[in-house]
């Protein structure tokens, strides 16, 4: 396969996860927030707010849009905000979105912030993406049903059956049927690498 054909194939595949997330609808109030490495870089104050907030097992919040789109988030343990206790921290995430035509997108990561009352998320810590043959892995990914916006960001790599692509951003604006793949500093570039 020529290179241009593996640029195109993954350009497809991008329109495809941009036209499908499009669909989902949730009620959004707040504004997107991408996480550090870490609780504590997220929040320097995070060990005082766990040891004084309340501490949530086995969570798990179910969301349907009106296009009957499922949005699924689960974890293992969680710590309430108490400066809002909209905000749930939590550890050992996954999130699925069972979508109306029966395909799965699943994200999980080590950690996330979840916003109760929007279904808005940030997932941090070994953040992965599957969906068919589609897998992205990177730092961080912000999630906003509402304003229909995915950002994934730091360390991110893509791969699926014949290539590998390696850069810093991608986004996805589901209103405007963008998405971008890029750099953070505009001197590198997005690294390509067939699979054979």
């Amino acid at each position: 396969m020529k290179p241009y054909k593996h640029i195109r194939l993954f350009l497809i595949f991008l329109l495809i996860l941009t036209s499908l997330l499009f669909v989902l609808y949730i009620k959004n109030k707040n504004n997107l927030v991408l996480s550090n490495k870490s609780l504590k870089s997220y929040d320097p104050n995070i060990q005082e707010k766990i040891e004084t907030s309340n501490t949530l097992e086995k969570i798990k919040y179910v969301s349907e849009d009106l296009k009957g789109n499922i949005y699924i988030i689960e974890s293992t343990k969680g710590f309430v905000d108490q400066e809002n206790p909209n905000i749930i921290l939590m550890e050992r995430v996954v999130g699925t979105i069972n979508l109306s035509n029966d395909e799965i997108i699943k994200i999980v990561s080590d950690n996330a912030r979840f916003n109760n009352e929007s279904y808005e998320t940030t997932f941090f810590n070994n953040v992965g993406i599957d969906y068919n043959e589609h897998i992205a892995n990177a730092d961080n990914l912000a999630l906003s049903f509402a304003n229909k916006y995915l950002v994934m960001k730091d360390n991110l790599i893509y791969k699926n059956s014949s290539l590998i692509v390696k850069s810093d951003i991608l986004e996805i604006d589901f209103y405007k049927k963008i998405s971008k793949m890029y750099m953070k500093d505009i001197n590198k570039n997005v690294k390509i690498k067939n699979i054979e």
